[in-house]
């Protein structure tokens, strides 16, 4: 994993602690009504955490492709 991977992953992660921490601190009272602003924030966690793992997903996709045409002799008769 590369530094901007690693930065990626846990900036997402820390963007859901922060937001979910603001909105427990803000709603800090008693009932259904505290915990309605933090589940308003989970979905957006959410999005910023499969983003990072849809592109990851992506990447190691890409690699099994590149072995498989390596593994098929994809790679035989060109010069290079």
């Amino acid at each position: 994993m590369t530094h901007q991977e690693v930065a990626g992953i846990w900036a997402s992660t820390g963007l859901c602690a922060f937001s979910v921490a603001i909105a427990v601190l803000y709603n800090s009272g008693t009932g259904i009504g505290a915990w309605t602003g933090p589940l308003i924030y989970l979905p957006m966690c959410f999005a910023f955490v499969s983003l990072v793992l849809y592109r990851q997903s992506a990447a190691i996709h890409e690699l099994k492709q590149e072995i498989k045409r390596l593994r098929d002799g994809g790679n035989q008769g060109s010069t290079g």
